[in-house]
Formats: C-alpha cells, sequence, structure tokens
C-alpha cells in the first residue's frame, strides 16, 4: 500500500495561492530521477529495492536519471537499469571526475560545476524517486519538495520506505505540524510507498490525481 501527505512552511503560506495558480500541469511521465546513496556499507533490503526499481525502470520504458556514481545504491540501481535496457542519464559532479566513482556505462553523461546546478539538472526530470540515502539525498529530496511547495512544478514526488527508512523523516513531519510550523492540508507533496515494485501504481494515482487516494500514511 502506499499513501500521501501534505505539507507546506508557514513561512511560504502567504504564496501560496498565486503559485498554484501558475504551477505547470501534470505531464507523462518518461524520466525519473532517482535519489539514494553512493554507500557501500548499506542494508541489503536497500540494494534489493534499488535492483527492483531499476529493473522496473527499465520493464516500463522509463529513462533512468541519477547521480552518475557507481557506488552503493547508485551502483545497483544503473546495474539493474541498464540490463533491463533503461536508457540512463547520469548528472556527475565535475570535481568527481577521475576518482573512480563514476558510472561509465550510462547513454548521456552530464557534469555539473555546482551542487545546485546539478540538483537543477536533475530536476528536468518529470518524476522523483528516493530510496535511502544520507544527507546528499536528504537535501536532493527537500529541494524537490520545496519546489513543489512553490508551484515550480507538479511532479511527483515518491519515497520508497523499505525498511521503514524513512518513518523518521515521516515523524518529524508529523511534530511540525503538531508544532504549527508546518500545516497538514494545503498540498499534496509527496507520496509514500513500501516497496520499488509499487511504483507504477503510485505514478498511476499521481495522474489521476489525490481524490484517488483513500490511505493517509498519519492516519495508520
Amino acid at each position: 500500500m502506499f499513501s500521501k501527505f501534505f505539507l507546506l512552511s508557514g513561512a511560504m503560506l502567504f504564496s501560496m495561492t498565486t503559485f498554484a495558480k501558475e504551477a505547470p500541469k501534470a505531464q507523462q511521465v518518461r524520466s525519473v530521477v532517482v535519489f539514494c546513496s553512493s554507500s557501500h556499507k548499506i542494508n541489503p533490503a536497500y540494494q534489493k529495492a534499488a535492483q527492483e526499481l531499476g529493473t522496473t525502470l527499465a520493464k516500463n520504458k522509463l529513462e533512468l536519471v541519477f547521480g552518475g556514481a557507481d557506488t552503493g545504491l547508485m551502483g545497483v540501481l544503473a546495474i539493474a537499469a541498464k540490463k533491463g535496457g533503461a536508457k540512463i542519464t547520469s548528472i556527475f559532479p565535475e570535481t568527481l571526475k577521475g576518482h573512480g566513482v563514476e558510472y561509465k556505462e550510462a547513454d548521456t553523461f552530464v557534469y555539473t560545476k555546482s551542487i545546485s546546478e546539478r540538483k537543477d539538472k536533475m530536476m528536468e526530470s518529470d518524476a522523483i524517486v528516493a530510496l535511502p540515502g544520507g544527507l546528499g539525498t536528504l537535501d536532493e529530496l527537500l529541494f524537490a519538495i520545496i519546489e513543489k511547495q512553490l508551484g515550480i512544478h507538479k511532479k511527483p514526488i515518491i519515497l520508497v520506505n523499505v525498511n521503514q527508512y524513512w518513518d523518521p523523516f515521516l515523524e518529524m513531519l508529523k511534530a511540525m505540524v503538531k508544532e504549527n510550523t508546518i500545516k497538514p492540508a494545503h498540498l499534496n507533496l509527496v507520496t509514500v510507498i513500501n516497496a520499488s515494485t509499487e511504483l507504477m501504481a503510485a505514478l498511476s494515482q499521481e495522474q489521476k490525481g489525490f481524490l484517488s487516494m483513500k490511505t493517509r500514511w498519519w492516519e495508520k
């Protein structure tokens, strides 16, 4: 099962009406950017989720856009997607070129001079998925959420909550709602799924809109 949550920063409440009216329309998903860990020392369950995600993208003829490393979940994800025949685009920092951590089998290579530019390039994808990851993954995820909050895009943002990895993040959001630093009822920003194999169903629901969703993660 997958579910949704709403999030709006109190500081941005005043601008919601304006941005919401100007937000781009949801579009057909052809490419998916995946944020995830580059660490080798990670739970095998997360590696399995990355492999399943890569296979799912390939099976459904979706392009994989990712951070370009061949280590950790990034490497597992890219290898699985490549094996299935998916097109792969690598968005890689120029500063890490030549350090032996770059995935070399991508179809397209984009090199960026800064982390900000890298995130902007990643956000050109049609949908966003976050597997378990560290500070980089969290930074990229929050960047995507904030841009959606401001109405810059209406792209699906999907958390793969394998092994309840994202539960602490979701609990923090609940605490923020309780403290009135964010509001729970304005923007439908993120979908939470429990396995990579649920991705296509989640994307389908995103196209239909929230009214087709019957379960909210905070009501469980």
